[in-house]
């Protein structure tokens, strides 16, 4: 699987870069999350041919399996569970299914790095990374700023005295 970390950190310097790893490793998780859902099923596949062929094995000579002639279905049944190659199987079938968890939760996690990269590109978009005008603008600016911003204010002052 690849690296955990990776799916939290972005680097907001090299966002593009981000973008584009985001898809590849998205395709990556997709074909992993794909070949564990396989094996999964082939893990399940695998537990019911065991079953079965126990079962008719039982079935067909009941006394090495110390079971009474012509069993009745639960017994032969308590029988397979009980099984080595049963439990074996089942064992199996669960180290698929917890895989395949893992994986999926995997998949989700770059699901969620991939609305935090939008979010950022978006934020970005807005300039909501960009430095304070003031820093921008140096003495000149700020004194322009000051002028504009009292104009108006003494204006309506005015305004308001004659009244």
């Amino acid at each position: 699987m690849m690296d955990e970390r990776s799916i939290i950190d972005i680097d907001d310097l090299q966002l593009d870069k981000e973008v584009l790893r985001q898809g590849r490793d998205m395709r990556k998780a997709g074909r992993l999350l794909s070949k564990a859902r396989f094996a999964h099923a082939e893990a399940e596949a695998h537990v019911d041919l065991v079953f079965a062929d126990l079962s008719h094995k039982m079935r067909s000579d009941p006394e090495s399996f110390d079971l009474k002639d012509n069993p009745p279905v639960q017994m032969v049944k308590d029988a397979v569970t009980r099984h080595k190659k049963y439990q074996r199987a089942l064992r199996e079938l669960r180290e698929r299914k917890k895989e395949l968890d893992d994986i999926d939760a995997f998949v989700k996690g770059m699901q969620h790095r991939k609305t935090m990269l939008e979010l950022r590109v978006q934020l970005l978009g807005l300039e909501y990374y960009a430095e304070p005008s003031d820093k921008k603008m140096g003495a000149a600016g700020k004194e322009l700023t000051r002028r504009s911003v009292r104009k108006p204010l003494r204006r309506r002052d005015r305004d308001d005295d004659d009244d």
